[in-house]
């Protein structure tokens, strides 16, 4: 509705629609939970891989590791919060996102136990 509610008034007006696209989440369907498979391994994990670069690859390394600590706290955050909702589409949206999170919090946590024969500091 908010969405819908500023396309009309601003972006139509104001001919933003060329710069810009106002998305229709609430009649887009549900959202899908995708499961990836990266089948890491320490022994194949290239610790220069971006630019060949120890130092620029160390920043995504970092990262990686305190991404989950924060998609923690969105899980956490959207569980609590979910109780509270009565509209059964958003309710279902917030599963989604938490399901999501989950999945990415796994993906880093995988990627992340790969660096550890690597002596990278993982473990906090």
């Amino acid at each position: 509705m908010i969405a819908a509610t500023l396309k009309s008034s601003v972006f139509d007006k104001l001919k933003f629609n060329k710069y810009a696209k106002v998305s229709d989440f609430v009649n887009a369907g549900p959202m899908p939970i995708r499961h990836f498979n990266f089948k890491f391994d320490p022994k194949t994990l290239d610790t220069k891989f971006y630019m060949q670069k120890e130092w620029a690859s160390a920043y995504f390394a970092a990262l990686s590791i305190f991404l989950t600590y924060g998609e923690e706290l969105v899980i956490e955050t959207a569980r609590y919060h979910r109780d509270f909702i009565k509209d059964p589409v958003l309710k279902q949206r917030i599963t989604a996102l938490i399901g999501q999170e989950a999945l990415h919090s796994k993906i880093h946590n995988e990627y992340n136990d790969i660096m550890i024969p690597h002596n990278v500091p993982v473990q906090l």
